[in-house]
């Protein structure tokens, strides 16, 4: 069947880029089974040991040279492919994440991130010895929680980087996103126990203050911009019902497209 003009690469370089799609489609087997061992087996931030492994093993089996694990994480990877055409040209990262929502599993898609940024590499070896450069992988934990990538960068693994490069799945199909930034904020209040049925009076509610603390994001959510968001968990509320908490935990999240409204 001829080729359709609605699946025939645009140009420049659409020759270099039908061929990778051909990789691609040729590896389908292999990437999709990658994304489904990761989404049938979740790991939250920090703990993806198995979805490390499994994506540092495909990336040895097609010829990268694998650090796995990378800087002071664990579960992070970096994995490099020098250019055929040697010399200084652009070190191109590619990015991918794979760690699990605690308690829910693979909600945000990441394992798909991880298949993804696994088949951009498949790809980009086939065509390695035509290119300058380096390409670079990078597997980057604790993106749900824990900012792995800030680690990695501290680390040094993101050093020299000309351009770092990142799916995610979405609803529709776009070329540009504005994500918002992120803060993550732990309160903690303490108080002073007692029991609370022989002597309340002579306690003090940490959670009661924690719970005023949420009563009063949920008014001031109404005076923030439509950009802002503040959302939490209570963390720790107390130890029994009888008796009046000494402490209360939250974790917050705020997030704005803008620093200066945090």
């Amino acid at each position: 069947m001829p080729e359709s003009i609605a699946t025939r690469p645009a140009p420049p370089f659409a020759e270099a880029k039908s061929r990778i799609a051909a990789v691609i489609e040729s590896a389908r087997g292999e990437i999709l089974d990658l994304s489904h061992r990761i989404h049938a087996n979740p790991e939250p931030a920090f703990e993806e040991h198995r979805a490390s492994a499994w994506v540092a093993e495909v990336l040895a089996r097609h010829g990268f040279a694998v650090e796995h694990p990378a800087g002071s994480l664990a579960t992070a990877i970096r994995a490099t492919l020098r250019g055929g055409r040697g010399g200084d040209g652009p070190r191109i990262g590619i990015l991918a994440e794979y760690d699990a929502l605690p308690g829910l599993g693979h909600g945000c898609g990441h394992n798909t991130m991880a298949a993804s940024g696994v088949g951009a590499a498949i790809a980009l070896a086939t065509l390695a010895d035509e290119l300058p450069g380096e390409i670079v992988f990078l597997g980057t934990p604790a993106e749900e929680h824990g900012s792995g990538k800030q680690i990695m960068i501290d680390d040094g693994l993101f050093d020299r980087l000309d351009a770092a490069l990142l799916y995610h799945p979405c609803d529709r199909s776009h070329v540009e996103s504005h994500p918002l930034a992120s803060e993550d904020v732990d309160v903690v209040f303490t108080g002073l126990q007692s029991h609370a049925s022989s002597d309340p009076w002579r306690g003090r509610n940490a959670l009661d203050a924690l719970i005023m603390l949420f009563t009063s994001v949920g008014l001031w959510r109404q005076q923030l911009r439509p950009t802002v968001r503040v959302h939490g968990i209570i963390r720790e509320g107390g130890t029994a019902a009888n008796i009046i908490p000494d402490r209360a935990v939250a974790w917050f999240m705020v997030r704005s497209d803008d620093e200066a409204d945090y």
